[in-house]
């Protein structure tokens, strides 16, 4: 089992700061994000299209870590 992680993933003009893989497949999305403690809309089109059952937000303002699922996805729309 190897885990990797690339940065800067790129969909319909959106980004996401890492993607971490596991056997060179999509596992974990990870957005990074100064003040905003509010899922990125930038989860929704990653979410879907890497079809990772969790994704991770990390918040620096007080070190905040927020785990979404991928049922959160629809609340973006």
């Amino acid at each position: 089992m190897a885990i990797l992680g690339y940065t800067i993933l790129k969909i319909k003009k959106k980004e996401i700061d890492f993607l971490l893989t596991k056997n060179s497949k999509p596992w974990i999305p990870i957005e990074v994000k100064l003040n905003d403690e509010e899922p990125s809309i930038n989860w929704k089109p990653f979410m879907n299209f890497l079809n990772c059952p969790y994704g991770i937000q990390l918040i620096k303002k007080v070190m905040y870590l927020k785990l979404l699922k991928k049922m959160v996805t629809s609340l973006l729309s």
